[in-house]
């Protein structure tokens, strides 16, 4: 599996960062893992292939995290028939948002892409990717759900944490009970001992570290590569890894 992280920011896009956006590829599927950065001109410049392209799943509906859908469905509807992109929502605000979009010309555009809402436990398994949705209380004070995926791959197993509360009593209980491939987590909520704690107890081979604010938790980060036996890198933009 190749994993690229096409945007790696916080909650705003910085100078040389976009917004939360990372790509999967296996078995020449493509899945995308949120969408705040403008995937539509990441794939133009890049020569992703919409045809190519299976599942997106969206963790939570702030707009860091899902901004970059509208002009991807956009021209999924439009301008690339070929598409049958689903993309999985973890709120039905998120659903009736994207409707407008989708059920718009029925007899003129392309109505095979779709939205799907989904909710705690296995909701994907497409035979190539399974994806289980764990919840977490990022967005609990607002009444909105959010969640982590635990994502298997053949014998690959990858954990997105998603955006956690400040003190990560909502860290992922699975990344303490199997060992992964790549563990995906975040440090813009907060202190970057508090995440310290967390990365001391989990299994993996490989840890990246994105969504990271103010940037100067990013030098306190960085040290810990090696610390726990497994390597830890700070994410940038169009990083590669395969796993």
């Amino acid at each position: 599996m190749k994993v690229t992280f096409l945007g790696t920011s916080h909650g705003l896009p910085e100078k040389e960062r976009m917004c939360t956006c990372t790509m999967l590829e296996t078995e020449g599927k493509t899945y995308i893992v949120d969408m705040g950065a403008p995937f539509a001109d990441i794939a133009a410049r890049r020569g992703i292939s919409y045809e190519n392209i299976k599942s997106v799943f969206i963790t939570h509906p702030h707009p860091d995290h899902y901004a970059g859908l509208i002009v991807f469905l956009g021209i999924a509807k439009w301008h690339r028939r070929e598409s049958t992109v689903q993309v999985w929502l973890p709120d039905k605000m998120l659903v009736n948002g994207l409707a407008p979009i989708l059920d718009a010309s029925p007899e003129s555009s392309n109505m095979k892409i779709g939205t799907h809402l989904y909710g705690e436990g296995l909701f994907y398994d497409d035979g190539t990717l399974k994806v289980e949705a764990l919840p977490n209380d990022h967005m609990k004070n607002v009444g909105n759900k959010s969640y982590g995926f635990k994502i298997t791959a053949g014998t690959k197993k990858l954990l997105f944490t998603g955006d956690l509360t400040a003190d990560m009593h909502d860290f992922p209980q699975a990344a303490f009970k199997d060992e992964y491939d790549l563990v995906v987590t975040e440090c813009a909520h907060a202190a970057p001992q508090t995440l310290e704690s967390k990365l001391s107890n989990i299994k993996t081979k490989l840890c990246f570290i994105n969504h990271i604010y103010p940037f100067e938790k990013m030098d306190y980060l960085g040290a810990l590569d090696g610390k726990f036996g497994y390597k830890i890198v700070i994410g940038k933009d169009f990083d590669t890894v395969e796993i």
